[in-house]
C-alpha cells in the first residue's frame, strides 16, 4: 500500500470517527432534558412516541456506534503505530483488496475470510 492510500483511508476513518462523534453527543441528552425526563411518570415518553423510538432503543444505537468507535480507533492506531500490517489479513496475512478497505476502512480480513465473523 502505497503512503497516498495510507493517508486515503486515514482520512476516510476520521471522517467516520467525525460522524459517529457527532451522532454520540446528539444521543446523550443535556442535563436539563435529564431532569424533565425524571419528573414524568414511566412509559410516559411523548417524544419516543411522536418518533417511533425509545430510550432503549437510544442506548442500542450508541452501544453500536461505541463499538464502530473502538473499531475505528484501533484502525487508526494500526495506521500510526504499524502502518505495514494496515490493509493486510489477520488470518492469512494477504493484502486486503483496496475496494473491500474503501468500503469497510476498519475491516481486518481479507474477503476469503469474512464468512463466520
Amino acid at each position: 500500500m502505497t503512503e497516498r492510500q495510507r493517508l486515503e483511508f486515514e482520512l476516510l476513518l476520521r471522517a467516520d470517527r467525525a460522524v459517529l462523534l457527532r451522532q454520540l453527543r446528539h444521543m446523550n441528552p443535556p442535563a436539563s432534558a435529564i431532569a424533565e425526563r425524571a419528573t414524568s411518570f414511566p412509559g410516559d415518553d411523548g417524544d419516543a412516541a411522536a418518533v417511533g423510538a425509545s430510550s432503549d432503543d437510544d442506548t442500542a444505537i450508541a452501544a453500536h456506534d461505541a463499538a464502530a468507535l473502538a473499531q475505528i480507533d484501533a484502525a487508526l492506531h494500526l495506521l500510526e503505530t504499524n502502518p505495514e500490517r494496515f490493509g493486510i489479513c489477520d488470518e492469512c496475512g494477504a493484502p486486503i483488496e483496496l475496494r473491500r478497505l474503501r468500503l469497510v476502512p476498519t475491516t481486518r480480513v481479507c474477503g476469503r475470510h469474512t464468512r463466520g465473523r
